[in-house]
């Protein structure tokens, strides 16, 4: 199965977003299980670290 997963859920699991946090640790857990395979666009990771540098994360652990 494949699964594509969007900016929100990434955001969601990169920045830690504490009421998203754990829905979106299983989604990426069933892709580290081999369950599905987890699809995400490059625009994706491109505005999760827009997003991470905005709220002063540190882009090292991003």
């Amino acid at each position: 199965m494949k699964a594509y997963v969007d900016t929100n859920i990434l955001v969601d699991l990169v920045l830690a977003r504490q009421e998203f946090l754990f829905d979106a640790q299983r989604v990426f857990a069933v892709g580290y299980a081999d369950d599905a395979q987890i699809m995400v666009s490059a625009l994706s990771f491109v505005n999760t670290v827009y997003l991470a540098r905005k709220y002063k994360y540190p882009i090292d652990e991003v």
